[in-house]
């Protein structure tokens, strides 16, 4: 059996003092959720634009790669 395990209250510190969200005003938690939720948000869209440059990236240096390989054909011809 898995052991019971005692979960802590969810809790953040701000300007040095820590709060407990369940101890905090209605309209408190839900600024709280709201502000964790955008950071959630800035953070994966940090990361999916870390991602679309590397691709962008792969994707122009497979276009540069093609035209500069036409422009050696041409050449030859």
């Amino acid at each position: 059996m898995a052991k019971n395990k005692k979960e802590q209250p969810e809790s953040f510190t701000y300007e040095d003092t820590e709060y407990v969200v369940s101890e905090m005003k209605q309209e408190e938690q839900a600024l709280y959720y709201h502000v964790k939720d955008l950071q959630n948000k800035l953070n994966t869209n940090a990361f999916t634009g870390d991602q679309l440059r590397v691709a962008q990236e792969a994707f122009v240096k497979k276009l540069t790669d093609s035209l500069k390989a036409e422009e050696v054909e041409a050449e030859v011809e």
